[in-house]
């Protein structure tokens, strides 16, 4: 009889502990072969190991970044560059999955199901989670009515505007103002709260005072910065400028 190939799988969480744990409790199950076990700068840098991974578990948040407390999302996005969802399976563990923002970002990167800590707290529930990912919650966008009061829709674009910010090296923009290393113009803050919004996707009906701005079409700068932060991970939003 022909031996059943092994499932190999890959581990990420910011937490050593919970994934070495994790590893080496399901290295006693037969037909699982864990390959890696990576926090979340190692799974975004991953590269050429993903071709070797059937099935990604990936942890969502990290509340010691300093920037987007969510870096799963990066690691999905790793692991969509290089293999499509038959090649491998991915699968997001968090103890945020009522957070709608969340949700968005992590259909937009191409995870593929959602479990909370909870539903994997025992080594045989996450056996039948990589044995049986689809059981599980299928990542899709949340509904038009829970994201309207961000400004957003089913088909909005969290991570591009991320994207943009870190790649311009704007993240400064959005921190405290007794953070920031130096003061930004106002012709700089309404290129960026433009962009933001484009590339988000961000709806004008963010905006409380339509005749309060020069930009009518784009939702206000306080309702970028409310984005920005409700999207990384920070419950206290830094305060807009005037």
């Amino acid at each position: 009889m022909a031996e059943t190939t092994p499932i190999r799988v890959a581990i990420v969480d910011d937490d050593e502990w919970i994934r070495r744990g994790r590893a080496d409790a399901l290295r006693d199950i037969p037909g699982i072969d864990v390959t890696s076990i990576l926090d979340h700068h190692g799974g975004t840098a991953f590269g050429p190991g993903w071709d070797d991974i059937d099935v990604a578990l990936i942890d969502a948040r990290d509340d010691d970044q300093a920037w987007d407390k969510f870096p799963g999302v990066s690691v999905v996005e790793a692991v969509r560059a290089r293999r499509n969802r038959e090649q491998t399976t991915v699968v997001v563990i968090s103890g945020h999955m009522l957070n709608d923002m969340l949700r968005l970002r992590m259909y937009e990167a191409g995870a593929d199901f959602f479990y909370s800590h909870h539903e994997v707290r025992s080594i045989q529930q996450l056996t039948t989670v990589i044995q049986h990912p689809s059981l599980g919650r299928r990542a899709s966008p949340p509904p038009s009515t829970s994201l309207s009061p961000s400004g957003l829709t089913p088909t909005s674009t969290p991570n591009a505007a991320l994207a943009y910010l870190s790649d311009s090296d704007l993240q400064d923009m959005f921190v405290p103002e007794s953070q920031k290393a130096l003061p930004y113009s106002r012709r700089t803050i309404r290129r960026v709260r433009a962009t933001v919004a484009r590339l988000a996707g961000l709806q004008t009906s963010t905006r409380r005072h339509p005749t309060s701005t020069p930009d009518p079409e784009v939702p206000t700068w306080r309702s970028v910065v409310r984005f920005v932060n409700e999207a990384t991970g920070h419950h206290n939003p830094t305060q807009p400028p005037p």
